[in-house]
This record gives structure tokens, C-alpha cells and sequence, in this order.
């Protein structure tokens, strides 16, 4: 079976900006640049600006009207070994990430149905979090000792 094909890549200049110092940095991304993967939620990506890997984040839209913007942040860490500031032009190449729930809490959900209900029940969001948590830890043993505790937070309601 043909596999569907890839989303295209999302290619924008975006100048780094920031509303208050205790915030973190920002690109807003126009509406008609992400209109072309037809999001309706909040988004993980992958990419680089400038040529620097982001690593994971999320892609936001800036308000509810249908044609807003979207936003991405930045953390002063990132800035500093990328050597941008506030003002800057970033280069942005976007790419949709993986967005399957991880191996070590699947193997957890598939052994026990009340966990996949619980699990299911959970807002996007949470799960969202939850999921680039668990994919966060660096090593197997770390990750599947996140999904324990959140299997482990299902279980108890929480």
C-alpha cells in the first residue's frame, strides 16, 4: 500500500521578538505559511532556524479567529548557542514530529484496558505533555520509567 504523502516542508523568515522581559522569546508565523498542513490545534515540530536544530516544540496559534497567526518559542538557552537575540531574522524550516505515542507507554496501555480508557479520556493537551515528556527522558530506562509513573497516575485518577 502507497504511504501518504510527506507534509511539505514549511520555509519562512520570522524576526524574533518578545512583549516583556519575564516572557520568552517568539517568531509569529503567518497564517498563509502554516496554512498549508490545515492545523487546527496546537502542533508539535521539528526544524531548524538558521540552521540550528530546534529539537521538539510546539507550534501555537496566536488566537481563535481562522486566519491567525501562528507563534513558536524560543528558550534563552537555545538563543544563546544559536547567537540570536530579540530583532534577529530567523531562516525557519518546519517539519510536523512524530506525534505517535511512545513505545514505552503503549506496551503499558495495549496490557491493560482501564489504563487505554483512562488514557483516552485525557485532554489533548495533557497527553500532548505527557507523551513529550516520556519522549524526552534520554535514555530507554528513563523513558520507561516515565511512562510507569504516568500509568501509574492513570491508574490513580489523577
Amino acid at each position: 500500500m502507497p504511504q501518504p504523502p510527506a507534509d511539505p516542508v514549511l520555509r519562512c523568515t520570522a524576526t524574533l521578538a518578545r512583549k516583556d522581559p519575564r516572557l520568552p522569546v517568539y517568531v509569529v508565523i503567518p497564517h498563509a505559511v502554516v496554512a498549508l498542513w490545515e492545523l487546527q490545534a496546537t502542533t508539535v515540530v521539528e526544524g531548524s532556524a538558521n540552521g540550528h536544530a530546534l529539537g521538539r516544540r510546539t507550534l501555537k496559534r496566536w488566537d481563535a479567529s481562522p486566519k491567525s497567526p501562528w507563534f513558536l518559542e524560543f528558550t534563552a538557552p537555545w538563543c544563546k548557542s544559536a547567537g540570536v537575540a530579540v530583532g534577529d531574522a530567523l531562516q525557519l524550516e518546519l517539519t510536523r514530529a512524530d506525534t505517535e505515542v511512545p513505545a514505552e507507554l503503549q506496551a503499558l496501555l495495549a496490557q491493560a484496558p482501564q489504563l487505554a480508557a483512562a488514557w483516552k479520556k485525557r485532554s489533548d493537551a495533557l497527553r500532548r505533555a505527557a507523551m513529550e515528556h516520556i519522549r524526552a527522558g534520554k535514555s530507554a530506562s528513563t523513558r520507561e520509567r516515565r511512562a510507569a509513573l504516568l500509568a501509574q497516575q492513570l491508574r490513580d485518577g489523577l
